[in-house]
């Protein structure tokens, strides 16, 4: 130890709670010649170095207040304080303790107790090392904790593992030096055997108590790491070349081979990495022996049992001098969180694509609109026997296919307009049942168990029958030459561990469906997409890939969750789970018989901003007896209601309007007069009609695009006040 009190320039800040422990520190310290500044706790700590920018500040971890991983967090997230070293003074060596001080940003520490050599040699070695690093280049940034994301230099990891290894060294080497006084002391006995008995034996059993003690000390910090991290691999390097490799006891779990097999067959972990990782990992190995720079690698490898599993590999070097001469691997098993990782990613995906589909839905829809109703105005005029009528009935055939089109993107981007209720699924499946067993025609056995005390959801009656019949639809379509197909029903209580593995769901009770064929199944690249709109396995014209999208956005509309299983040649089951609600059933109507095209005389306002949906839904009004006035936005409709006097029957009005919304011009209109009735119209999707509170109960509402047909009988039900 060096005895010069001379100042060798350097300033050291050190944050110590102990009276008795800072003093003691401070005398090393100043007795080497560094210039020393004590604080009592963290936040007095983290005061001083900003006061006085130290050149390295050591700080106790166990401290009232603020801990010294907190102190240095706030050092290493301070841009001024960023680059001052900060070392730890622990007795805390645990794996997870070393991981919170890396996470922290701490370049290094120092175990507790220490010797005053050893603090000194350390202390030299961090602020050389840290002089060397700022002259080329800087370090890098200690960490960014704002995504819970943390970059640590290759350099601080490697410190901090040469800390712990440090450490375990010199509790051996001081192990080993009892063990020589005791060797000596034992000499010493040797000539004064008779006389000094009884002290030999107190000295032997004291040492094998230590020996005991000491081997349990080991167990409990291989369990530790053994704990921590899956397992460990060792690589022997010799002239820049591998020479032997050494997995660990865990290995096994990991891998399904043991450490024996690894032994016996050097190239066994290549061989089971991954075909298209393989070249990473030969890189990252190549730059290991090079002395560059790796970061850690997460890759699949293919288990014993022929499974696939994803482990992060994180290589360590140590060197003797400058030369490299081994390094250690931390594999880790990641294979679960990326499995979630994937089904999060996979959500995302299908948000990202709902959110575009129910973003052209508006515009399309007026489109749409206008379309069907000129066509539908066309036709009537010129007759069937006319050449123009085929063309005209293969448009509206068109636009009508693209309307479905759009309402199935809609569904899909759980943005369709619905009208939910509290109803029972036995009672929707019973009555689906005859219309299910013409469909899926004579060679397709229709099978159903129906849970007897079944609960109840809330949702689109309509919707859910479209769920049960697109799934039918692709059960047929499996089935060629025909088969079985179930419709299961029961109540269900999903946990946490499910909620886990499914972004999106909330634990609790839940109404769950199953729907099975024994149809010809789908591979496992074929069912990753099989919610994803426009995409198909069936031929050309034989479908538009949106069936199974439709199923996916209904499901989650609703707040449910829709799961698949399927294998090649051994069928598909699809099970979906809705949240169970609590309340009485409401009647529903399947398959309503179709009116007659109905006829009016009352006076009616059309208000739209869209001339061409404004011109055909006034057209269509007039040509069936209605008096129709017309207005392109709420303002002008205000004008024209305070000049008529006569009664207005019915307000039929877009709801999404330039200067007024059509709700807020109906509100304005209610206090200049009464004794009309709204019908609201709109191309917009779910979320904007509650935004504008059009689907509360009463109200009147017809989505676009529509028929005449259409338009023509919510009308009348409208004025017959149905």
């Amino acid at each position: 130890m060096k005895t010069d009190k001379n100042w060798n320039g350097f300033n050291i800040l050190a944050v110590e709670d102990s009276k008795v422990q800072s003093e003691l520190l401070r005398d090393i310290l100043e007795q080497n010649g560094y210039s020393v500044y004590l604080a009592r706790n963290g936040i007095e700590g983290l005061e001083k170095t900003r006061e006085l920018n130290p050149d390295i500040v050591v700080t106790d971890v166990n401290m009232p207040v603020m801990d010294g991983f907190k102190l240095c967090r706030k050092i290493k997230s301070d841009t001024a304080l960023r680059n001052i070293p900060v070392v730890l003074l622990t007795q805390l060596t645990a794996p997870e303790d070393i991981i919170e001080g890396i996470v922290a940003g701490a370049d290094n520490y120092i175990p507790k107790p220490y010797s005053a050599e050893y603090l000194i040699s350390k202390l030299e070695q961090i602020i050389t090392s840290h002089d060397w690093r700022a002259k080329n280049g800087g370090t890098n940034a200690p960490h960014e904790d704002g995504d819970n994301l943390i970059t640590v230099s290759r350099q601080r990891i490697t410190n901090y593992f040469a800390s712990a290894y440090e450490n375990i060294l010199d509790k051996n080497r001081r192990l080993n030096e009892s063990e020589h006084r005791l060797k000596a002391v034992n000499d010493e006995l040797e000539q004064v055997v008779i006389k000094r008995t009884a002290d030999l034996m107190a000295e032997i059993s004291e040492r094998e108590r230590m020996a005991e003690v000491v081997q349990e000390s080991e167990k409990r910090y291989r369990r530790l790491v053994e704990a921590s991290i899956d397992y460990i691999y060792s690589v022997t390097i010799k002239d820049g070349r591998t020479i032997g490799t050494v997995h660990g006891p865990g290995c096994e779990g990991v891998t399904g081979f043991t450490s024996e097999e690894y032994y016996a067959d050097p190239d066994l972990w290549y061989r089971m990495v991954h075909e298209e990782d393989r070249d990473a990992v030969i890189s990252q190995a190549e730059k290991v022996l090079a002395g560059a720079p790796s970061l850690p690698l997460e890759h699949r490898i293919i288990h014993k049992d022929g499974s696939l599993r994803w482990v992060k590999n994180t290589p360590v070097p140590h060197y003797e001098g400058q030369v490299l001469v081994s390094y250690e691997g931390l594999i880790v098993d990641i294979t679960e969180r990326k499995n979630v990782e994937e089904k999060f990613y996979q959500a995302q995906k299908m948000e990202a694509i709902g959110r575009l589909a129910g973003g052209v839905a508006h515009d399309f829809n007026n489109c749409l609109t206008a379309i069907i109703g000129f066509s539908d105005l066309s036709m009537s005029e010129v007759g069937q026997e006319n050449p123009l009528y085929n063309n005209l009935e293969t448009v509206r055939s068109a636009a009508l296919k693209a309307s479905r089109i759009t309402r199935q993107l809609l569904a899909f981007s759980r943005k369709q307009v619905s009208e939910p209720k509290i109803v029972n699924l036995n009672d929707l499946v019973s009555d689906l049942n005859k219309m299910l067993k013409r469909f899926l025609g004579e060679d397709i056995k229709l099978h159903t168990i129906l849970a007897p005390d079944l609960g109840h959801v809330k949702s689109d009656p309509s919707q859910i029958e479209q769920v049960l019949m697109n799934l039918a639809v692709n059960a047929r379509d499996a089935m060629p030459d025909g088969g079985e197909f179930l419709i299961k029903t029961g109540n269900i209580e999903l946990d946490d561990c499910y909620v886990r593995d499914h972004p999106g769901i909330v634990p609790g009770e839940y109404i769950m469906i199953v729907v099975e064929d024994t149809g010809m199944g789908m591979k496992e690249e074929v069912k990753e997409h099989i919610f994803e709109p426009f995409f198909t396995t069936k031929g050309k014209d034989k479908g538009t890939g949106l069936g199974l999208a439709t199923v996916y956005g209904i499901v989650k509309q609703n707040g449910g969750d829709i799961w698949c299983y399927s294998e090649e040649g051994k069928g598909t089951t699809f099970k979906i789970y809705l949240p169970r609600v609590y309340g009485k059933t409401e009647a529903h109507i399947l398959n309503s018989v179709i009116k007659e095209l109905p006829n009016g005389y009352e006076t009616i306002l059309v208000v739209e901003d869209e001339a061409p949906v404004r011109r055909s839904t006034v057209t269509i009004l007039q040509k069936h007896g209605y008096t129709v006035l017309e207005a392109c936005h709420g303002i002008e409709a205000l004008e024209i209601m305070g000049e008529i006097k006569k009664p207005i029957h019915l307000i039929l009005t877009d709801v999404v309007m330039p200067n007024m919304s059509g709700r807020e011009f109906i509100e304005r209109l209610n206090v200049l007069r009464n004794g009309f009735k709204v019908l609201y119209m709109s191309g917009y999707t779910n979320d904007i009609m509650s935004h504008y509170k059009i689907l509360d109960e009463g109200m009147n509402f017809i989505s676009k695009p529509f028929s005449s047909t259409d338009l023509l009988e919510k009308v009348r039900d409208v004025l017959d006040g149905q």
